[in-house]
């Protein structure tokens, strides 16, 4: 049913290493959340470094350049996933999966999620965010068709 406007009926089975995993198209206001974690973290990043190195920091951004800045566009552009919280986005887009542990299934829950190791979380986080918005994983060639077809 992909072409519900509803995100909750948009949903897709992906395996990640043999494990099942059940997603589901996230809402604006999902994706918003899980973008606005990002930047309070990083925010919280950025003041914990200054707090560190104080002056020095403003030393190295003098050095920053164009280039600089247009490398980290780029990275961003290949990696969507890097502007959002991957354990938000898995929060909201996981609805079921076939884990289990040694003592039987493991739930879904926001602590199992964040015990995921980082390829896991990755892979999930970059499936439920191509499912929700696959604007960003297009190629300048997809996006100008779309824009030309309306």
């Amino acid at each position: 049913m992909s072409g519900s406007i509803y995100t909750r009926f948009v949903s897709e089975t992906i395996d990640v290493r043999g494990v099942s995993v059940t997603i589901r198209k996230l809402a604006p206001a999902h994706l918003a959340e899980a973008a606005k974690v990002q930047t309070d973290e990083a925010q919280q990043e950025m003041r914990r470094v200054f707090d560190t190195l104080g002056e020095k920091l403003f030393e190295d951004m003098n050095r920053v350049t164009p280039e600089s800045i247009e490398q980290y566009r780029s990275s961003v552009s290949a990696d969507p996933v890097r502007a959002y919280d991957r354990v938000t986005l898995m929060r909201h887009g996981v609805t079921a999966w076939s884990l289990a542990g040694p003592d039987g299934p493991v739930p879904v829950t926001p602590d199992t999620l964040a015990d995921l190791d980082d390829d896991a979380q990755t892979a999930i986080a970059g499936a439920i965010l191509a499912l929700s918005r696959p604007s960003l994983y297009q190629t300048e060639a997809e996006a100008e068709a779309d824009r030309k077809n309306g």
